[in-house]
């Protein structure tokens, strides 16, 4: 005899407060051995895809429905209302006891920052890249540096969390193109590893530099001209009145 009590459990921001999203609304009926199930995602962030799996607990055992169909679960779910069918017939065959649900919403995985194309770090500054979605939390990755899809250095080859702080070296290459890639294992999910692109460049603008450089050039040169000593003439010369000139009188003696 098949016998099917239901029980939902919502799993709901399991990781902290980065886990926005809320599971409502999840509405469950039961006939014979089929159940529909509904619920809906909420997500303050706009655009965000998510894995949602949705699991039964049977007797202190926790199985994932494989059963179904309908829409909201899978790989690539976004914020919306959704329902589904399980075929309890066919995963489980005959059974007794309570039955309860769970659905589980993790957000794919995803860097927070930088979050665009586009932005520019200093060199001599410290910028804290950060990411979130999959299991990266649970995950140690390499972290490396790439430009133009070509690999530059790794920068560390062990950071464990969701955050790696990089102070950019004062010699780094000028130049847009940056990117850093994240290497750790199956389980963070990692079907983009790869952060936006962004830019290095100078601590100081070149034009900073170069600007005060020709104005304290130009005001030499205007000292000079204005405080112009003029130099010694030539003997003789009577346009150079600090030049002395001489009246030598040559005399042809008679023979």
């Amino acid at each position: 005899m098949k016998r099917i009590v239901l029980y939902l459990l919502l799993l709901v921001g399991m990781l902290g407060q980065n886990w926005a999203q809320e599971v409502i609304g999840v509405k469950a009926t039961g006939k014979k051995d089929r159940v529909q199930i509904s619920f809906q995602l909420i997500d303050p962030v706009p655009d965000r895809w998510f894995q949602v799996q949705a699991y039964g607990i049977l007797n202190s055992d926790t199985f994932q429905l494989k059963s179904i169909t309908g829409f909201g679960i899978g790989d690539s779910v976004q914020a919306g209302s959704y329902s589904f069918f399980w075929e309890a017939g066919k995963d489980l065959g005959r059974f007794r006891g309570d039955l309860s649900f769970q659905i589980r919403a993790i957000p794919h995985f995803y860097f927070q920052a930088p979050a665009m194309d586009g932005l520019t770090f200093k060199r001599g500054k410290v910028f804290k890249f950060r990411w979130f979605g999959g299991n990266s939390i649970q995950d140690t990755f390499k972290v490396e540096l790439f430009r133009y899809d070509k690999p530059v250095r790794v920068l560390d080859s062990k950071v464990a969390g969701i955050s790696y702080t990089w102070e950019i070296p004062g010699n780094q290459a000028l130049g847009d193109g940056y990117q850093i890639k994240l290497t750790g294992t199956e389980q963070s999910d990692l079907r983009n590893p790869f952060s936006p692109t962004f830019a290095i460049e100078r601590k100081i603008p070149l034009y900073q530099i170069i600007v005060p450089a020709v104005a304290a050039t130009a005001g030499t040169i205007a000292f000079l001209i204005l405080r112009r000593v003029p130099l010694p003439g030539t003997p003789g010369d009577p346009d150079n009145e600090d030049t002395p000139t001489h009246n030598t009188i040559f005399k042809i003696p008679n023979n």
